[in-house]
């Protein structure tokens, strides 16, 4: 016998309250498996959205981090030309320094000179004298 014959004869041989009983089984294990299967067909579409939502997340993050990285890399830029920059000034506040330490030895050196009278300026007399010899006349 084959098995479709086998299960005929053993539907016959129930009573309607068992065929029945049999029936809802029947409904509430299909009703399980296309239960089973929707959410399992949710949790993949949701599962799916997620990864997209990941995907472009890691994206914006790696163009970020792309921008986030020239940034700091103008950052660098710009305080190694400002360290040229600083290194000059220095030299110029040493070069400033020098100059005024000279200076001031030189503006010194006048203002003790202009103090001083002189000894070997010529008199008056003299002036006239020569200015005489010339063939100017001079009173002094």
């Amino acid at each position: 016998m084959r098995i479709t014959e086998e299960f005929s004869i053993f539907w016959q041989e129930l009573r309607a309250g068992q065929k029945v009983l049999i029936a809802a089984a029947a409904a509430a294990l299909f009703i399980a498996g296309i239960s089973g299967w929707a959410s399992s067909m949710s949790a993949w579409a949701e599962t799916r959205r997620a990864e997209r939502d990941a995907a472009h997340a890691n994206a914006a993050a790696a163009e970020k981090l792309k921008k986030a990285a020239a940034i700091a890399a103008k950052v660098k830029q710009r305080e190694d030309a400002l360290a040229v920059e600083e290194e000059r000034l220095n030299e110029k506040y040493k070069e400033l320094s020098n100059a005024r330490r000279v200076s001031g030895d030189a503006q010194r050196d006048y203002d003790r000179t202009r103090q001083q009278p002189r000894t070997d300026g010529p008199t008056g007399e003299s002036v006239c004298a020569e200015l005489a010899a010339l063939g100017y006349s001079c009173s002094y």
